[in-house]
């Protein structure tokens, strides 16, 4: 939401006004049940206990298939672009404002 306000405050009221702001939590949430969902449920891999590991982990059900690599991906790379894009976006941003404000004086 900062990285919205800071680059176009115009578009804040659009994106999270009312129902909306509600809609992107939901989205939110319904992304994290769903990439652990998969495993979890068989759909996709298998999540269980691992003897090798001593731990719940990612079964190696087949050899060829690598569904922790894929959970990775999907579950934590996709979130840290996103939010190392938008502070990059914010960073970008206020050392904009800071040399405008340095110029006026």
């Amino acid at each position: 939401m900062r990285c919205v306000c800071l680059l176009s405050f115009k578009w804040k009221g659009r994106i999270f006004g009312g129902w909306k702001s509600y809609l992107i939590i939901v989205l939110i949430w319904l992304y994290g049940f769903l990439t652990q969902g998969l495993s979890i449920f068989g759909v996709y891999g298998k999540y269980g206990w691992s003897d090798e590991t001593h731990k719940c982990d990612f079964l190696n059900t087949t050899p060829d298939t690598q569904p922790r690599s894929n959970w990775f991906l999907i579950s934590w790379s996709i979130p840290c672009v996103i939010i190392v894009v938008s502070y990059s976006l914010i960073f970008i941003k206020v050392k904009q404002s800071g040399r405008s404000i340095l110029m006026k004086k």
